[in-house]
């Protein structure tokens, strides 16, 4: 079970060669996270 407050990221694209990937990241803490997976 999961808190709506939970930060949570997944893959949005399906398997396979692509020329872009996205992956979906919600939650309170998804902008730092974000950052994090960006480095910037």
């Amino acid at each position: 079970m999961f808190v709506l407050e939970d930060t949570i990221a997944a893959i949005a694209t399906p398997a396979g060669t692509s020329g872009i990937g996205i992956i979906r990241v919600s939650g309170d803490k998804s902008f730092e996270a974000a950052r994090r997976i960006l480095k910037a």
